[in-house]
């Protein structure tokens, strides 16, 4: 048994999905249909993970993880979203410490949920650390990407990472990054401007940093990577382990 899940949400057929996937995975569920009714039974019993849609009628998500998260300091907390926006991502800062988007399968679940639990292992239990410390994360990172859908997947990916996140709209911009951020850039938005502008920056700074990303079974990723000069290559969809893992690559890992 990992632990007691609380499963918040107005619509049934989500309540009922998150329920089985959770029992599967081996937590004991309680399921509640709103805001009032999840702090009710917060307030009495102890949790180790709630999930929470974000939009629903009175508390709504984010508010709910807010309170959830005076009474329960260590609790993990998911909100369950139709699309994580950067909007979002800062209303919930602090707060949440994942995104589950909507429309999501048993595996994107079971992925956040497996990905989340051992980054809490691994804070509790120091034997479970690294032996050698980690590369930093950035401080900050950009995305240049062609879709508001991706946006929001790359968005949810950072939750929880403590990353400044910004969107470049375009090539002109680029130039004009701090110096330390990291660009990840859609394979989609990989035009002739985009290349010249990210070599250009190469060539004024050596630690520029560039990770394509890319939908499964795109052939021609490998190549890109290497025109880009990028330091490694994130294939969707991103999770945040996999998204610390491009970010924290050394140079010429993705090449």
């Amino acid at each position: 048994m990992k632990g007691r899940a609380l499963v918040v949400d107005d619509e049934s057929g989500i309540r009922l999905l998150l329920q089985h996937a959770l029992i599967r995975a081996g937590f004991d569920v309680e399921t509640v249909e709103d805001g009032d009714a999840a702090l009710a039974l917060l307030r009495t019993h102890a949790f180790e993970l709630v999930l929470t849609d974000k939009n629903m009628p009175g508390i709504d998500g984010v508010e709910l993880a807010r309170r959830a998260r005076a009474l329960h300091p260590g609790l993990c907390i998911v909100l369950v979203t139709g699309f994580a926006s950067e909007q979002s991502a800062r209303d919930s800062a602090g707060i949440v410490d994942a995104y589950l988007t909507k429309p999501f399968s048993v595996q994107d679940l079971r992925g956040k949920l497996e990905d989340l639990l051992e980054r809490r292992r691994a804070q509790s239990d120091p034997s479970r650390a690294p032996k050698e410390p980690a590369p930093p994360l950035p401080a900050q990172v950009a995305l240049l990407v062609s879709s508001d859908a991706r946006l929001g997947a790359l968005t949810a990916a950072t939750i929880g990472l403590g990353i400044h996140l910004c969107r470049a709209a375009g090539a002109d911009e680029i130039g004009a990054l701090p110096e330390g951020a990291v660009l990840l850039v859609d394979g989609e938005s990989c035009t002739t401007e985009v290349y010249r502008a990210i070599w250009r920056r190469q060539a004024k700074d050596r630690h520029f940093a560039v990770v394509l990303v890319t939908p499964p079974g795109d052939f021609h990723a490998a190549i890109n990577a290497v025109s880009l000069g990028a330091r490694a290559h994130l294939t969707l969809p991103a999770t945040t382990q996999s998204l610390m893992e491009a970010l924290r690559a050394r140079p010429g890992a993705g090449q």
